[in-house]
């Protein structure tokens, strides 16, 4: 796990170092450090700019039951961080906000997350508001048969994106 958190990608192959760990979480003297484990995976793959593989290591790290709370901390606080870069406002503050129920009041970073949580929580309420409002909007601007039309289409958008988020969940599945 150290020689994860301490590689660096100029200077070398993190292929041994992963080897290891899937390694490791195949053990089951390991069952306690697997959030660990997951997260030091997640460290590679972001270290390597495997974005996608690095979040879903994350993900894995605080499914964990046996998790730590200071390591769900550091997973939580990944993830908004990641979330943030990505201006994905609402699952930045959904990630910040975990972290601010489990962060430590002495953690160097508790101001920020605090205030982060806070500020995207305001802002996240008001871009939900914002989107409801123009949807509404749009929808009152309509005739009577282009409304029905619309209530159709966006019951067949909801239908279609449930199905592709539930394939995308089980391709990364199969993908770890």
């Amino acid at each position: 796990i150290n020689q994860a958190m301490a590689y660096d990608r100029r200077g070398g192959n993190a292929d041994q170092i992963k080897e290891q760990l899937l390694k490791m979480l195949k053990d089951d003297k390991n069952i306690e450090y697997r959030d660990q484990i997951y997260y030091a995976l997640a460290e590679l793959e972001l270290e390597d700019r495997n974005r996608e593989n690095g979040i879903d290591y994350l993900l894995l790290s605080l499914a964990e039951p046996n998790g730590k709370p200071k390591q769900r901390t550091k997973s939580f606080l990944s993830l908004a961080d990641l979330y943030l870069e990505d201006r994905d406002y609402q699952d930045a503050q959904a990630y910040y906000d975990s972290t601010f129920q489990s962060i430590n009041e002495d953690h160097p970073r508790y101001l920020d997350v605090k205030n982060k949580a806070e500020s995207l929580t305001d802002l996240v309420e008001n871009l939900l508001l914002i989107e409801h409002e123009d949807r509404l909007q749009n929808i009152c601007a309509l005739s009577d048969e282009d409304k029905v039309k619309k209530m159709k289409s966006v019951i067949a958008d909801m239908r279609e994106e449930l199905q592709r988020q539930e394939e995308e969940r089980q391709r990364r599945m199969a993908a770890l």
